[in-house]
C-alpha cells in the first residue's frame, strides 16, 4: 500500500502551487532569464518529488514520456555533429554554417544554440510541472486547481486595474518590449493573445468547479474566478482568444449534455443550466466583438492573406520545407525566419501565429506530427476517462485545455511560460483524474530514482549552460555589436554563435560605416545581411548611404529604389533623403520605385527646396517612359509654374483636361491665376476645386486661393472640410490645423483662434504652436478687459459687423492618430 503523503510530497505540492501562481505574474514568463529561473524551480519540484517517493515509487504513463523525450530532442539539436552528417540531415543548416568566414567542421542542427538552450529549459519546466501535477495525489489536487483559479482571478483583476487607472506599463514599471506605452485591457502578460489564452484556461476550469462544487465558499470563489477570467478573455481584444473562449464553452456544454445525465441527480441538471448560460453569454460577447471590434471589422474573409496573422504563413511554410527533417532548432524561429519571411513588415516575424507551423519549422515535420498526435491522444484520454467523465470539474479541465490549445492555431502563447506551465499543471490534474486503477498503473520506485537522476542532471546542465545562453542570446549579441568599442571581434564571435541572424550583420555594417571602415568591409557585412534577410529594406538603405558617401551615386540610386520598394511606408522620408543626395535627373529617376504615385513625394521635396529645374527634368524623364502618367504631367506643370513658363503650364493643364482629370488641371490654372494676378480665373478655379467631388489636394488648393482672394470665411469652411477628411493622419492634420489657426488670426476672431491654436498644440506640440496660442490668448484677454463706454443697447453706426466665432474643427485634438 502506498504511504500517506510525506513532508517532501506536501512541500512539492506547495512549491508547485507557488510556481503556477507566480509564472503569469513574472511578466508572463516571456523573458529569457525568467524562463530559466522557472525551469530551475520546476526541476527542484521533480527532485523533491522523486526523493519523497523513492520508496512508494511513481506512476509514469506514456503521456509523461512525450515531454521528457522532447527535452532529449532539444539536447540532440545542440549536440555538435560532423558537418557531413549535418548536411545529410539538414542541407539548409549546413549551407548556413558554411557561409561563415571560417566554416566549422562540426556543427549543431540548431542554427541558434543559445536560443535552443533556453527553449530546452522551458521544455524541461513543462515536463517537470506535468509530472509533479500528475503525482501530487488526490488530497493535493484541489490545491493545484485552486491555484489555477486564483491565478486567473488575480490576472483578470490586474487587467481591470490597469485599464481603470490607464496604466502605461505593466505594473506601472515594466514597458513591453515593442511598445513605449500600453493601452486597453492588459495584465502581466506582454501580449494580449497570451493573456486571453491563459484566461480561457482558468475561466473554464473555474466554470467546471462552479458546476460541480457542493461547498458554498469554494463555489463562490470559483464563480468570481470564472466570471472575471471569461470576461477578461473577451475584453483582451484577442480575436483568437475571443473565439477560443466561446469554443471552450461549447465543448463544456456538449460534455454537460453528453455526460451530465448518467446519474440523473439535480446537481447534473444544475451543471447543464450553468453550461447553457455560460455558452449563451459568451456567444453574445463573441458576436458583439465580431460586429464592433476594429480588428474583426477589418478582417476580410475573402482575402485572408491580407490579415497580419495569416500573412506570415506562406513564409513559415517555406521555412518548414527548408528544415522539414530536423528543424532549424527549437526556439530559433525568430532568428532564422527572415531568410524566408514573406511579409513586407516593418520588422521580423517572431512567431508564425500557428503552433503547427512553429513546431514543424523548429523540430521538423516528423517530430512535430508525432508531438501533435500525442497531444490530441492525451486530450482524448482525459475526455474518455471512465471514472471522471461525469464530473463537471473534469469537463472544465478538458474544455479549458481545448480552448487554450485551439487558440494556438491562430495565436502564439505556448512560448510564454506564464501560459505553458499552467497548462501543464491542468493537464497533469486531468490525466491523474482520468487514470484508471489497475496493475498496469502501479507505482515503481525505479521511476522515482530515475526522476531524481534526470532532475539533477538537468539542473547541473542548466547551471553550466544557461548563463552562457543568456549572456550570448541573439538580442544581447546584436546589442553588443551596436554598442561595444571592439565591435569587430564581437561581431565575428556573434556570427559564429548565430549563423542565420541577419541583425548581427546589419549592426556590424552600421558600425563599420560609423567608424570609417573601408567600403568593402561595410559592403561585405551588408551582403551577408541581405543574404540572410532578402525582404528586409534596411540592408539596401545602408548600402545606398555607404555608396553615396563614397561618391558612387549611380549605384546608390539603385539601392535607394530597392529599399523604397521593400518599405513603401518609408518613401516620404526616403524621398527627402534622395533629393538631398542625388543630383542629376538620371540618378533621381533610377532611385524612383516602380510604383504608381511614387513621383509625387520626391517632386514635392524638390519643388519645396527650390529645385524646380530638377523636378521638371525628372518629370520629363518619367514621361519618356510613361507618356500618360497623370502625376508626371501635374509635376511638370507645377515645375513650369515655378519657373514662370506660362505656355508649358497651359499645355499641361489642357492635356489634363482633355484626359478627364479636371482637378489637377484647375490646380495648375489656379496657380497660374495667382502668378498673373487674374482674380477672375482664380474665382473660377475655386468653384471647380471646391466641388463635392473634390479631393484633398483640390481642397488645399481652393483654400489657398480663397485666402489669396481675401474670402477668409470660405477659407475657414474649406479647412473644416479638410479636417473631416484628414483628421486621423498626423502630417496632414498638422498642416490643416496650422492653416486653420492662421486663418482665424487673419479673421480677428480671438476666441476661435485660441481654440484652433490649442487644438494644434494638443495634436502636434511645437514652439510655433505655443507662440501662436500665447498670442491668441493675449488678444482674447485684451478684448475681454476692454471697458464698455457706451450705454447698453446702443451701437455706433461706424462699428464693423462682428463675425460669428466659428468653432474649431470637430473633435480637433481629441483623438491621437
Amino acid at each position: 500500500m502506498p504511504r500517506r503523503p510525506g513532508p517532501l510530497t506536501t512541500a512539492t505540492a506547495g512549491l508547485l502551487v507557488a510556481l503556477v501562481i507566480a509564472a503569469p505574474f513574472a511578466l508572463g514568463g516571456t523573458r529569457w532569464a525568467v524562463q530559466v529561473a522557472l525551469a530551475g524551480v520546476a526541476l527542484v519540484c521533480t527532485l523533491l518529488l522523486g526523493v519523497g517517493r523513492r520508496r512508494d515509487g511513481l506512476v509514469f504513463p506514456w503521456p509523461l514520456w512525450v515531454p521528457w523525450g522532447l527535452v532529449a530532442v532539444g539536447l540532440l539539436q545542440l549536440t555538435p555533429l560532423p558537418m557531413g552528417l549535418v548536411a545529410t540531415l539538414s542541407p539548409t543548416a549546413a549551407e548556413l554554417w558554411g557561409r561563415l568566414a571560417d566554416p566549422p567542421t562540426w556543427a549543431c542542427l540548431s542554427l541558434d544554440p543559445p536560443a535552443t538552450w533556453i527553449a530546452v529549459a522551458h521544455q524541461a519546466a513543462f515536463a517537470a510541472v506535468l509530472t509533479v501535477a500528475m503525482q501530487v495525489g488526490s488530497t493535493r489536487r484541489p490545491w493545484v486547481v485552486n491555484a489555477l483559479m486564483l491565478g486567473g482571478l488575480l490576472v483578470a483583476l490586474s487587467g481591470a486595474l490597469h485599464f481603470a487607472l490607464q496604466a502605461p506599463h505593466i505594473f506601472w514599471l515594466f514597458p513591453a518590449q515593442d511598445h513605449t506605452t500600453m493601452a486597453g485591457f492588459f495584465g502581466p502578460f506582454v501580449n494580449n493573445n497570451t493573456l486571453a489564452g491563459y484566461l480561457c484556461l482558468t475561466g473554464h476550469i473555474a466554470l467546471g468547479v462552479v458546476a460541480g462544487e457542493k461547498s458554498d465558499g469554494r463555489a463562490r470563489f470559483a464563480l468570481a474566478a470564472a466570471l472575471l477570467s471569461l470576461l477578461g478573455a473577451l475584453a483582451s481584444g484577442s480575436r483568437g482568444g475571443q473565439a477560443a473562449v466561446a469554443g471552450g464553452a461549447g465543448i463544456f456544454l456538449a460534455l454537460a449534455y453528453a455526460r451530465g445525465g448518467h446519474r440523473g441527480d439535480p446537481q447534473r441538471q444544475r451543471a447543464r443550466k450553468i453550461a447553457s448560460g455560460a455558452f449563451g453569454f459568451l456567444m453574445v460577447g463573441l458576436v458583439g466583438a465580431v460586429l464592433f471590434m476594429p480588428d474583426w471589422v477589418a478582417f476580410d474573409p475573402t482575402h485572408p492573406d491580407s490579415d497580419g496573422k495569416l500573412a506570415a504563413w506562406p513564409g513559415a511554410l517555406d521555412h518548414v520545407r527548408a528544415f522539414w527533417a530536423t528543424g532549424s532548432g527549437r526556439g530559433s524561429f525568430e532568428f532564422v525566419h527572415p531568410l524566408f519571411q514573406s511579409v513586407e513588415g516593418r520588422g521580423t516575424v517572431t512567431h508564425p501565429e500557428n503552433i503547427i507551423l512553429q513546431l514543424a519549422s523548429e523540430w521538423g515535420v516528423p517530430l512535430a506530427a508525432l508531438t501533435l498526435a500525442a497531444a490530441v491522444a492525451t486530450w482524448w484520454l482525459t475526455l474518455r476517462a471512465p471514472r471522471r467523465a461525469t464530473e463537471p470539474g473534469q469537463w472544465g479541465l478538458v474544455a479549458g485545455l481545448a480552448a487554450a490549445s485551439l487558440q494556438q492555431l491562430f495565436d502564439f502563447g505556448f512560448e510564454a511560460a506564464g501560459l505553458s506551465l499552467p497548462i501543464a499543471a491542468a493537464l497533469g490534474i486531468a490525466l491523474a483524474q482520468a487514470r484508471p486503477k489497475g496493475p498496469g498503473n502501479r507505482r515503481r520506485p525505479a521511476y522515482a530514482w530515475a526522476l531524481v537522476a534526470v532532475s539533477l542532471a538537468l539542473l547541473g546542465t542548466l547551471a553550466v549552460r544557461a548563463p552562457w545562453a543568456l549572456a550570448h542570446h541573439a538580442d544581447h549579441d546584436a546589442r553588443a555589436v551596436r554598442t561595444t568599442e571592439a565591435w569587430r571581434p564581437q561581431a565575428q564571435a556573434a556570427t559564429e554563435r548565430h549563423p542565420a541572424d541577419a541583425l548581427i550583420a546589419l549592426n556590424a555594417a552600421a558600425r563599420a560605416a560609423q567608424t570609417g571602415a573601408p567600403l568593402n568591409e561595410t559592403l561585405g557585412w551588408l551582403n551577408r545581411a541581405l543574404g540572410l534577410a532578402p525582404r528586409d529594406p534596411r540592408p539596401h538603405l545602408l548600402t545606398a548611404r555607404a555608396l553615396a558617401g563614397a561618391g558612387r551615386l549611380g549605384q546608390a540610386a539603385t539601392e535607394y529604389r530597392l529599399a523604397a520598394e521593400k518599405a513603401p511606408w518609408r518613401w516620404l522620408p526616403l524621398a527627402k533623403e534622395i533629393a538631398a543626395r542625388l543630383k542629376t535627373p538620371g540618378q533621381l529617376y533610377r532611385a524612383l520605385p516602380r510604383r504608381e504615385n511614387a513621383l509625387r513625394p520626391i517632386a514635392n521635396t524638390l519643388l519645396a527646396g527650390g529645385h524646380a529645374d530638377r523636378a521638371r527634368a525628372l518629370a520629363a524623364r518619367r514621361l519618356v517612359d510613361q507618356p500618360t502618367d497623370v502625376v508626371a504631367h501635374t509635376v511638370l506643370g507645377r515645375a513650369c509654374l515655378a519657373l514662370h513658363d506660362v505656355p508649358c503650364v497651359q499645355t499641361q493643364a489642357d492635356w489634363l483636361s482633355t484626359r478627364r482629370h479636371p482637378q489637377p488641371a484647375w490646380r495648375l490654372r489656379g496657380g497660374l491665376a495667382r502668378a498673373q494676378g487674374d482674380r477672375g480665373l482664380a474665382r473660377q478655379a475655386v468653384e471647380h476645386l471646391s466641388s463635392e467631388a473634390a479631393d484633398e489636394q483640390a481642397l488645399f488648393a481652393a483654400a489657398e486661393l480663397t485666402h489669396w482672394l481675401g474670402d477668409l470665411p470660405r477659407t475657414r469652411a474649406l479647412y473644416d472640410r479638410l479636417w473631416r477628411r484628414v483628421g486621423t493622419r498626423p502630417s496632414s492634420a498638422r498642416v490643416v490645423l496650422a492653416r486653420r489657426a492662421r486663418t482665424e488670426d487673419a479673421l480677428g476672431t480671438a476666441e476661435s483662434a485660441v481654440r484652433a491654436w490649442a487644438a494644434l498644440q494638443a495634436h502636434a506640440p511645437s514652439a510655433r504652436a505655443a507662440a501662436g496660442l500665447a498670442a491668441a490668448q493675449a488678444r482674447l484677454a485684451a478684448t475681454q478687459v476692454r471697458p464698455q463706454a457706451r450705454p447698453s443697447g446702443t451701437t455706433p453706426a461706424s462699428a464693423p459687423p462682428q463675425a460669428e466665432p466659428a468653432p474649431a474643427p470637430a473633435d480637433a485634438g481629441v483623438g491621437q492618430p
